[in-house]
């Protein structure tokens, strides 16, 4: 299946925190699953900016899910999207080349079979007549 990056999408469910009444808990659903070695990338944070002061970012399957204080969608959703970035960067530098090169090499090697199976039909066709019945 062809790589698209991961982005968040408008399906958005904020909830009241039921323990701590000056937060909100969101959960903001990604437009695929994405893939294991994305996935680490964005819940280590790999080469994405850290702001130490927000509420940490969780990733539940195809969902991100974090605690915020009222008024601060802002900030969120600007942090949101640059670890969904920095994610999607690192995904397409460091595992989409090796992901594609292994993908031709599996091609590659599936066409030459094709080809010897075919160039072997033709040899055995074409070596001798067939005997009539």
């Amino acid at each position: 299946m062809p790589w698209k990056p991961i982005t968040r999408t408008a399906d958005v469910d904020v909830e009241q925190h039921p323990e701590r009444s000056g937060l909100f808990e969101a959960r903001i659903t990604l437009s695929d699953e994405p893939p294991d070695e994305w996935a680490e990338a964005f819940t280590q944070a790999y080469e994405a900016n850290v702001n130490h002061v927000l509420h940490p970012f969780h990733l539940e399957v195809d969902e991100v899910a974090f605690n915020f204080p009222p008024g601060e969608e802002e900030a969120y959703l600007a942090a949101l999207d640059d670890r969904i970035a920095a994610a999607n960067r690192w995904y397409e530098e460091r595992v989409l080349p090796a992901a594609r090169q292994q993908e031709a090499e599996r091609r590659t090697g599936e066409g030459e079979r094709e080809r010897r199976l075919e160039e072997s039909r033709q040899r055995l066709r074409g070596g001798s007549d067939p005997k009539k019945k």
